[in-house]
């Protein structure tokens, strides 16, 4: 199963692609599913920045601050945002179903196979905000105050804005399917 989890979380972004094609081929947009769609997009972009501003990728100190003061997966909460509001704008709800198939098994298998790798880098120092931070759904106060900071040098280290341009790349596509 551990193998399978890591398959998995390592072909999540070509598997999140097809996925979002498969929504895209079978989108239906409305003025109103876009109107709908739109925020959920938005914020759960935002969250996913804020999260690329503040993590910590190298294994030298465990992120607690910003938002993985309150979850401990806030990217992930930034991506189920996003693909729930590109599913809404899609207007087609048979695909809310994929899409929550499709998130809980890519997401299951990578954050399981991620805290294992914290739980050895960060022994006990990651039990104990285990134990505090939620996995998903965030807490709401957060855990303690940060460390450190955002900083927009890790937003773009990150490559957060092709993120963005993704965005607004797919919400050009939905204005055409709307428009045809």
């Amino acid at each position: 199963m551990q193998r399978i989890n890591q398959l998995i979380g390592h072909y999540r972004t070509f598997i999140s692609l097809l996925l979002a094609l498969v929504i895209l081929a079978l989108a239906k947009p409305t003025l109103s599913s876009i109107a709908w769609g739109l925020p959920f997009v938005i914020i759960g972009e935002l969250i996913r920045t804020w999260s690329a501003g503040s993590i910590n990728k190298e294994y030298e100190k465990l992120t607690t601050w910003g938002p993985y003061s309150y979850t401990r997966n806030p990217l992930y909460i930034g991506n189920f945002l996003l693909g729930l509001g590109f599913v809404f704008m899609g207007n087609q709800w048979v695909t809310i179903l994929i899409f929550f198939i499709v998130f809980f098994l890519i997401y299951r298998a990578t954050i399981l196979d991620e805290e294992k790798t914290l739980i050895k880098v960060f022994g006990a120092t990651f039990t104990e905000y285990k134990r505090e931070v939620p996995r998903f759904f965030p807490r709401f106060s957060p855990y303690r105050k940060g460390e450190q900071n955002f900083d927009w040098k890790r937003v773009v280290k990150h490559r957060e804005y092709n993120a963005w341009m993704g965005i607004l790349a797919v919400l050009v596509l939905f204005c055409i399917k709307l428009l045809y």
